[in-house]
């Protein structure tokens, strides 16, 4: 699982955290089983430096561009931040069966308003 590939959403890193909590915690007959049944790898918060400065993306210091690196990934040439090939190894090391990738998009308003949509639902 990793959360916070986008520094601005900031709800996902608390939730992975949230998580692991429960796994060191709950003694509970289905957590037990998950952890006797799997392994489980946390990246809490996958873009520090986004989060620090709450930007979508990361200024990549040699070019001083913004990159999202949800989005490196799909760039020719390979991946253009060292993070991302960091995080990029460390998967293919691990060859996880399946991954959760945490994201957030905030509250929705109806237009025109303060009102959140899921009053409308």
């Amino acid at each position: 699982m990793q959360a916070q590939i986008h520094g601005n959403e900031k709800l996902v890193t608390e939730a992975a955290l949230d998580l692991l909590k429960t796994y060191a915690s709950n003694n509970s007959k289905d957590v037990q089983k998950v952890l006797a049944e799997s392994t489980l790898y946390f990246i809490p918060m996958y873009n520090p430096d986004g989060a620090e400065m709450n930007t979508r993306g990361t200024k990549i210091t040699a070019t001083g561009k913004s990159l999202d690196w949800n989005r490196d990934w799909t760039l020719s040439g390979g991946f253009v931040a060292k993070e991302s090939q960091a995080v990029y190894a460390y998967w293919a090391d691990l060859k996880p069966d399946f991954a959760i990738d945490l994201h957030h998009q905030g509250i929705k308003q109806m237009y025109g308003t303060n009102e959140a949509t899921g009053k409308h639902l």
